[in-house]
């Protein structure tokens, strides 16, 4: 049995009880931000760049023979990418698979294949793959990621950007401004660790932010400047990595990270708008940190920071907008 014919595997039945049942397949493309595109087969929406094409399901192993062949393969690049995105599938369709199911001690080595350096993180990493689904009253936050192309180093390099856009109903544009100080991300979000206010640069703050301290493969460490906009309609975060050497790690593990947050007044509260570009230095590529990051949640988790500072009572106004700034 190959690594493919694994994943083939695991997308099969995942795509298989997405077909039978259309609230789980509007569930499943909810929790991995995969909005307009539940009406596809989920075998499609994980293959990944240089993958073969599908295979007859009736040549494919059990879902259980599928997850032991992983746990014997190291995650590596894009199939990497693939096996957490088929995974995030398979635990939110299933819960047998989750981390209270019976059929949990399957599934963490399968996300580990043997990798000693993250196996002690597997079950924080099940968890996290794993989402409760959040209000149906409010307009799901799907995910809409592309790759562009930049050149670093001399080498043209994939590029992902990821965009979000989702209401929040009864809020003002006040409101969102506490999700808009960034001081306010780790009061409030568990994701932030840390977001240290550095020395001025051009009138601008620049802040040495930690994300995701605890979890070793996914932790990163940057400094970013922060600009805040706004006008009669919108108020706006825009951020880049600063320009200033002293300022960043000696080591960052990313080349580029950039992007947006926008809140823009709606007929009946705000709507969010989030974009990002981002590129890491290290394992993970342009291509591979699109399924990653949907297998990952990433449009849960850009509602859960705005939510998680609207909604928290340690939150702080600092606004400070500059003039003629650029917005996104």
């Amino acid at each position: 049995m190959t690594e493919f014919e694994a994943l083939a595997s695991i997308c099969a039945a995942v795509g298989d009880a997405i077909d039978g049942d259309p609230a789980l397949r509007d569930r499943i493309a909810r929790v991995l931000g995969i909005g307009d595109r539940a009406a596809a087969s989920f075998e499609d929406l994980t293959r990944g760049p240089g993958n073969p094409p599908g295979l007859d399901t009736d040549e494919l192993p059990s879902l259980d023979e599928a997850l032991v062949q992983l746990a014997a393969i190291p995650p590596r690049g894009d199939a990497a990418a693939t096996r957490l995105l088929a995974i995030a599938g398979l635990v939110n369709a299933d819960p047998a698979y989750g981390p209270g199911g019976a059929k949990r001690n399957l599934v963490l080595p399968a996300l580990t294949g043997g990798d000693l350096a993250v196996a002690e993180l597997a079950p924080e990493l099940l968890d996290q793959v794993e989402r409760a689904q959040t209000n149906d009253d409010l307009r799901a936050a799907t995910v809409n990621a592309n790759l562009t192309r930049v050149v670093i180093g001399g080498d043209v390099d994939p590029v992902p950007t990821f965009q979000t856009d989702f209401v929040r109903r009864a809020r003002t544009l006040e409101d969102v401004k506490l999700v808009l100080n960034p001081e306010n991300w780790p009061r409030c979000c568990r994701w932030w660790s840390e977001m240290v206010l550095q020395d001025r640069a051009d009138g601008r703050p620049h802040y040495r932010e930690t994300v995701a301290q605890n979890i070793g493969f996914l932790k990163v460490e940057v400094c970013l400047q922060f600009v805040q906009a706004e006008s009669p309609d919108e108020v706006t975060l825009d951020y880049r990595m600063c320009n200033v050497a002293a300022h960043q790690p000696q080591n960052p593990r990313v080349v580029v990270d950039e992007g947006w947050i926008v809140g823009r007044r709606h007929d009946d509260g705000v709507q969010i708008l989030t974009s990002k570009r981002v590129l890491f230095a290290d394992t993970i590529g342009g291509r591979s940190l699109v399924p990653t990051a949907v297998g990952l949640g990433y449009g849960m988790l850009a509602e859960e920071l705005v939510d998680s500072c609207l909604e928290c009572e340690t939150a702080e106004l600092k606004w400070a907008p500059v003039e003629g700034s650029d917005g996104p």
